[in-house]
């Protein structure tokens, strides 16, 4: 190949010890050894693939938990697995993109991720399809994506493995008990099979004992119960490195039971090598198959796939009788070792690879294309197999039920500048509904006049939707022609447009016959401010600096919003009395949009150039981050969480305690976390400190949550404590709303309730003897009660104070205030995530001289 060697981008961030990894590093050292290509791999800092990259020639892109972006801005060849689809960092337009495929389980995992329809779906498996960039691992996996519409070219790469320095050894390892090994991560993909191979030995007639090592490690371990298998002595290995599992193998096994990967650590020892069934639930099949019996590559399948693979399996007795009564180990072993050097061997994989890079079609243009239209699917309901109905939102935010995939039912639909949304059935406006916190919600019927000013809105909505799409041409034509008369026209007709509009609803407001004149002046004189009001904010549209927000109806009471939009002065100059520039900046820019949206009702505001370049990094590197493990757990990066409420405010700003100049100090003191839900901010708060973290969560839900929390992450130096901290020792009802539980509630039927114990967190400090260093609070109103129940502490130990003020406007001015009071010389500031809400998450920050 003449010229500049081709950019190939091995994408696959992971952390867990899996054969993934080991896939991609052998084919990335290969491939290396090549001119023609500069190899790179994808991964986090001190990763596996540090370990397993051999050849200096593969460079290593790091990424982190808070950014998966490759900084390359030269066209590139991306290899990533298929469920990665919904997850491609941003590239060169003109860079290639190819799948894998290399599990069962991939297109699945993809549905989970990307949370697309089954339409769509089908969109992107026909794009990969056409253009040739996927491939898989082996025969069951092609089988696997193929639908009844679609199926896919026999495009195979195999799993490689290195030779071996030794060979097992050729005889039975004891005349007294028979030796086999499982070898896997214990995971929910491959735990069944485990159990189902423990269950068949159960059921073998023999007088030897069974001693299964079990090689490896997983969060299911747990479902492994030694008592329930009296034929099988359980050994639990854990986790071997190479050098450790081929020794392992050799000298003290006899058969060796896998999938994947796995399977061909054996065979190259020479070791008798079973390829074992596996799903994802549990499962019944007693039928095996010698790893050179198979067919295709395949290296695994489901229970129900020996036919469709062409298999012909075994019974386990027969496999056991093999070995240990027609004494055919060594033959076995050499079979497994010919067949794994013919078909597995990295000069073997690596040919078929080397022609999928030339044989894709598919640019990253050309993908973003294809699917920047895909809706995110919310719930979908089957019969016999075949969805009937699904909830899914479009990108214009409009929430749809769909019949059959073509019915649309009933449909709810954003109004422009409110938090009502109207709902439609069969494209017919029945009422409006508004969400105002927890199960309340509030109703409306439609009026005429009503009607028309939604119109108008809608009108308004086009017309922004319309001006932003302008603009992006805009922007797309200046690069390409760099004419400046390019961009004059269509601001121009942009202009004409915004014209256009206020003389349809100059005409609207004529022809309502039910209006009084007053009315019809007053709705005339609103309409037409609003679109000056949109002509003036044009240029804000240019730069995406208009966005629309939480306005916090959820969360502040009516009296909040009265309070915020009265006489303030005097509250407003003791809340910034001492506080740095960018605390009086945080202050005034959320005083200022609560007022807007009490006098103008728009949730609409203008975003600053910060702002608008902060959220887009926290869309660019938090959201990523976070994965769906299973239907329990999710993963941030490192971390293992049993909810879906993963916040910027503690994985990505956590609580601001980086910018705190007294943190040193806390290493050896004990950090208090009031209003611990699921034990997030734990997690963060547990590594800043060598003492303890005592965190307080009072509802059974969370507490038994962040037990999860503490258990998955291996966290030793949290005491959690299941009680609520308050001015005084006493029983109180919680209005249970899993983060969102609050003392401060109105008594309702509907209301789901808790008695939780509470007492003062003075008491707490003098009985447990702990030395304060930091205090973090949130609880959802209760701050000030909690703060007349530790004072005492406060006052004694001067810890750094991390205070919520945003559930209230008495929070917000006041909290501070009774710190002062306190006279300890506490220094403050106020911090708020750069997020798409306008007060939540506000804290108060004092840290003593």
């Amino acid at each position: 190949m003449l010229g500049k060697p081709i950019k190939v981008v091995f994408y696959f961030p992971w952390k867990e010890l899996s054969g993934g990894p080991i896939y991609l590093t052998r084919l990335a050292d290969k491939l290396a050894e090549s001119v023609d290509y500069e190899v790179y791999y994808t991964d986090y800092e001190n990763s596996l693939s540090d370990n397993l990259i051999q050849n200096e020639k593969v460079k290593k892109i790091v990424v982190s938990e808070t950014d998966f972006s490759i900084k390359i801005d030269s066209p590139v060849i991306l290899i990533t697995p298929v469920y990665f689809a919904g997850w491609i960092p941003c590239l060169h337009p003109d860079s290639k993109l190819i799948f894998i495929n290399w599990h069962m389980c991939c297109i699945s995992t993809l549905y989970n991720n990307w949370r697309i329809s089954e339409q769509d779906m089908s969109v992107f498996l026909n794009l990969i399809r056409n253009s040739s960039s996927v491939f898989f691992c082996d025969e069951s996996h092609r089988l696997g994506q193929n639908t009844a519409q679609i199926t896919f070219n026999k495009d195979i790469v195999p799993i490689s493995l290195p030779t071996k320095k030794i060979k097992a050894c050729k005889n039975i390892i004891s005349a007294e008990n028979y030796n086999v090994a499982v070898l896997g991560r214990l995971c929910t993909d491959k735990i069944y099979s485990l159990l189902n191979l423990l269950d068949n030995i159960e059921l073998l007639e023999i007088s030897n004992k069974v001693n299964v090592h079990i090689i490896g490690d997983g969060p299911e371990k747990k479902l492994i119960l030694r008592e329930n298998y009296k034929k099988s002595n359980i050994i639990f290995v854990g986790t071997l490195s190479s050098a450790e599992l081929d020794s392992y193998l050799a000298q003290k096994v006899d058969i060796l039971f896998a999938m994947g990967t796995s399977v061909l650590e054996g065979a190259a020892l020479s070791l008798p090598s079973v390829i074992i069934p596996h799903n994802i639930h549990p499962i019944n099949c007693n039928s095996y198959v010698y790893l050179h019996d198979t067919q295709g590559y395949c290296l695994g399948w489901y229970e129900d796939q020996f036919q469709k693979l062409n298999l012909s399996p075994i019974p386990l007795c027969e496999i056991f009788d093999d070995v240990y009564v027609r004494e055919k180990k060594t033959q076995l072993g050499q079979k497994a070792y010919q067949y794994y050097i013919t078909h597995h061997s990295i000069d073997h994989t690596i040919k078929p690879f080397v022609s999928m890079l030339s044989k894709s079609s598919l640019t990253y243009r050309d993908f973003i294309k294809a699917t920047e239209n895909f809706s995110q699917i919310i719930k979908k309901i089957k019969l016999m197999d075949y969805e009937i109905f699904d909830i899914y939102r479009e990108k214009n935010g409009f929430i749809y039920a769909r019949f059959l995939n073509i019915i649309k039912l009933f449909h709810f639909r954003p109004m422009p500048d409110q938090q009502w949304k109207r709902l439609y059935f069969m494209g017919v406006p029945c009422f409006e509904i508004c969400h105002v916190g927890r199960k309340k919600f509030k109703y409306r019927l439609l009026s005429r006049s009503r009607n028309q000013i939604t119109l108008m809105g809608q009108h308004l909505a086009n017309l922004i939707n319309y001006g932003q799409q302008e603009i992006n041409k805009d922007i797309k034509a200046i690069k390409k022609q760099l004419v400046e008369k390019v961009a004059t026209g269509d601001y121009i007709k942009l202009k004409e447009q915004v014209e256009t509009l206020l003389l349809q609803l100059n005409k609207l407001c004529c022809n309502n016959d039910n209006c009084s004149c007053e009315e019809s002046v007053a709705l005339h004189g609103a309409l037409e401010k609003k679109c000056l009001d949109i002509k003036a904010s044009i240029e804000l549209l240019r730069n995406n600096q208009i966005q629309q927000m939480d306005t916090c109806e959820k969360i502040l009471s009516e009296k909040s919003f009265e309070y915020f939009c009265g006489d303030i002065k005097s509250d407003y100059i003791k809340l910034i009395s001492g506080l740095d520039d960018e605390s009086i900046y945080i202050v005034n820019r959320i005083i200022s949009r609560v007022q807007k949206y009490r006098k103008h009702k728009t949730s609409f505001f203008h975003f600053t150039s910060e702002e608008k370049h902060a959220l887009k990094k926290i869309e660019d590197q938090h959201a990523s981050s976070i994965i769906k493990l299973n239907n329990e757990y999710y993963a941030y990066g490192k971390y293992i969480i049993p909810i879906n409420l993963i916040t910027t405010t503690i994985f990505y700003y956590k609580y601001f305690i980086d910018e705190l100049s007294g943190l040193k100090f806390v290493r050896n003191k004990a950090i208090i976390d009031v209003g611990g839900s699921f034990g997030d901010s734990a997690l963060i708060f547990s590594k800043e400190t060598s003492d303890k973290v005592h965190v307080f969560e009072p509802t059974s839900r969370m507490y038994e949550l962040a037990k999860k929390t503490i258990i998955e992450n291996n966290i030793n130096n949290v005491i959690l404590n299941k009680i609520a901290l308050g001015d005084k020792e006493e029983n109180l009802n919680i209005a249970v709303n899993d983060d969102f539980s609050t003392f401060e509630f109105e008594c309702s039927e509907s209301e789901v309730t808790e008695n939780v114990r509470v007492i003062t967190l003075d008491n707490y400090v003098d009985k447990m003897g702990i030395d304060v260093g930091l205090i973090k609070v949130d609880i959802e109103g209760f701050e000030k009660k909690f703060l007349s129940g530790a004072e005492k502490t406060i006052r004694n130990q001067k810890p750094i104070l991390i205070i919520s003020i945003y559930h209230s406007a008495q929070d917000f001015f006041k909290i501070k205030t009774i710190i002062e009071n306190y006279d300890l010389g506490y220094t403050f500031k106020i911090r708020k995530p750069s997020d798409k809400s306008v007060i939540v998450d506000t804290m108060l920050i004092a840290e003593p001289n």
